[in-house]
C-alpha cells in the first residue's frame, strides 16, 4: 500500500465514549421493551450509524493499493465511506465505550468485584485493541 496508515488521526477513545453517552442522553437505551417483544431505538441506532460516518470521514487517511492491478480503473482504496473502514470505525468506537466504561465502573465502585473475569478480560483486550491503532 502507498499509504500503510489506515488512519489520519490517533484515536482517543474517551471522545469516542463521550460521543456515545451523548446518544445514551439524547435517545436513551438502544432497545426498549414492548408486548414481551424487543424494540429497537431507531432514533440511537441511525444516530449511530451518522456519528460513525463522521467520525469515519474524520479519521480515514485513505489508504490506497495498487499492487494488485496496474489498472488505473482498479485500484483499490479505503475511503471513509467504504465498508471496510466503516465497521472498523464502529469497532473502535464501542470498543472504546466499552473500556472507559467498564473502567469507570469498576474505579466508581459500581462493579463490586473489579477482578470478575469479564470485567478484567474485556478492559485489557480493549486497551490491547485501542492501543493498535
Amino acid at each position: 500500500m502507498t499509504n500503510p496508515r489506515w488512519f489520519n488521526n490517533r484515536i482517543d477513545y474517551n471522545t469516542f465514549y463521550s460521543s456515545i453517552e451523548e446518544l445514551f442522553s439524547q435517545f436513551g437505551p438502544p432497545y426498549g421493551a414492548g408486548d414481551n417483544k424487543i424494540i429497537p431505538n431507531g432514533f440511537f441506532w441511525s444516530s449511530l450509524a451518522i456519528n460513525v460516518l463522521l467520525r469515519s470521514r474524520e479519521y480515514s487517511a485513505n489508504a490506497t493499493q495498487n499492487q494488485c492491478s496496474n489498472k488505473e480503473n482498479e485500484v483499490t482504496v479505503y475511503s471513509y465511506i467504504q465498508n471496510e473502514t466503516t465497521m472498523m470505525m464502529l469497532g473502535l468506537i464501542v470498543l472504546s465505550w466499552l473500556k472507559v466504561n467498564l473502567k469507570k465502573k469498576t474505579e466508581n465502585g459500581h462493579c463490586h468485584n473489579p477482578t470478575v473475569p469479564l470485567v478484567v478480560y474485556f478492559t485489557r483486550s480493549c486497551t490491547t485493541i485501542l492501543q493498535t491503532y
